[in-house]
């Protein structure tokens, strides 16, 4: 990759990547490039897609029956849902929630230029729903789904694009849900 500086404007001289970089907008919001930017035009093109948010599309039934099904088998005494559901959380994460949090190994292979996509040497498109578990289970939520697309660096073929989907499950039990599930495993609930 080849870096130009033409008129205080960065510009990537290489196929198919991003032409005028000194910022990217991702969902109304900019940010701004340096070296570590890798993020394609075609690519950069479809972060405001959503297409599991949008009504009748495929991705959003499939998704919605499954978050129907858990809230509907899944209540608290009181008969409300367990689970509570986020589907509209921002792409763009740090290092840190992608791969730190998680406890990713700092020479591990996923943290590689050649699997993700960065945004700068701060931020990324993230490239797994779990990236946003800690924040959530921080703010207090013990039992929740997530769903977003998310961002690898595949090569494209008839198996593989740089954009899919994902939902996460989390749920955290108590000792004593535990030690019930141990004596009964058809007792959680």
């Amino acid at each position: 990759m080849v870096l130009v500086v033409r008129d205080t404007a960065r510009y990537f001289i290489r196929p198919g990547c991003t032409r005028l970089l000194s910022s990217i907008k991702i969902l109304g919001r900019d940010y701004p490039t340096d070296e570590e930017t890798n993020i394609t035009e075609h690519l950069l093109k479809h972060t405001d897609k959503l297409l599991h948010m949008r009504q009748s599309h495929p991705l959003q039934i499939v998704k919605q029956r499954i978050v129907e099904h858990m809230q509907a088998k899944y209540l608290w005494n009181n008969r409300s849902p367990l689970f509570s559901h986020y589907d509209n959380i921002t792409p763009v994460v740090s290092h840190a929630q992608n791969f730190d949090q998680l406890l990713v190994p700092s020479d591990h292979v996923s943290r590689r230029r050649q699997e993700n996509y960065f945004i700068n040497k701060d931020k990324m498109l993230r490239a797994h729903m779990t990236c946003h578990d800690q924040d959530l289970l921080r703010s207090g939520l013990d039992c929740f789904l997530s769903t977003g697309d998310v961002y690898r660096r595949d090569t494209i073929d008839r198996t593989h694009y740089p954009v899919f989907h994902q939902m996460d499950g989390v749920r955290l039990f108590s000792s004593w849900e535990l030690e019930e599930f141990a004596k009964d495993p058809k007792s959680l609930k």
